[in-house]
């Protein structure tokens, strides 16, 4: 037995795809679609299955997928907006990373990344100039921030444009993927 006509537009929506993609996948028309949906046809059997077909395999696709709470990093280690940047250096130094986030009071309040201190030295700022700056004279943006049940595919097209990505849960931080962290779930 078929679901429901009526859930195919809610789970649609779910998934995120549009009527001209669903028709597209499924041999048929947008308005075949906007017409099913709206309840204006009663469509055969044979459609109704390659629609439903298609909907089940992305919903499994999607259940499948990792999530943000399964490649994260508990310890995130951060710096504040008053601390001098070579501190920030020998921190990313001893710990091998490229960028930090930069919290006040416990909220992120920006981003510092070794190509933000790459750039400085690259308009003629010397050791001497940088010893003395502080992380809020040159943060950035603050990261995006996520839940811990982000599916690993839009995190991946946040890190295009981002460093890192947090990740909150009842308003706290409580982790952090870079793309370092992306890869490693490669096998």
């Amino acid at each position: 037995m078929l679901p429901d006509i009526e859930s195919i537009k809610m789970r649609r929506k779910i998934l995120g795809i549009t009527q001209k993609d669903l028709a597209r996948h499924t041999e048929t028309s947008q308005s075949f679609i906007a017409k099913l949906e709206s309840g204006r046809i009663n469509p055969s059997y044979r459609h109704m299955k390659k629609i439903l077909d298609f909907i089940e395999s992305l919903e499994i696709r999607e259940s499948e997928e990792l999530r943000a709470n399964e490649v994260y990093r508990k310890n995130v280690l951060s710096v504040s907006v008053g601390d001098r940047i070579p501190a920030v250096v020998r921190l990313m130094k001893k710990h091998g990373i490229s960028q930090l986030p930069v919290f006040r009071d416990n909220v992120p309040a920006g981003s510092i990344t070794e190509m933000s201190i790459v750039d400085l030295m690259s308009r003629g700022y010397d050791s001497k100039k940088l010893s003395v700056m502080r992380v809020s004279d040159i943060m950035g943006e603050p990261f995006p921030t996520i839940s811990q049940n982000t599916p690993i595919s839009v995190i991946s097209s946040i890190l295009q444009h981002n460093a890192a990505v947090l990740l909150t849960k009842d308003g706290g931080v409580t982790g952090i993927i870079t793309k370092a962290d992306i890869i490693k779930v490669i096998k």
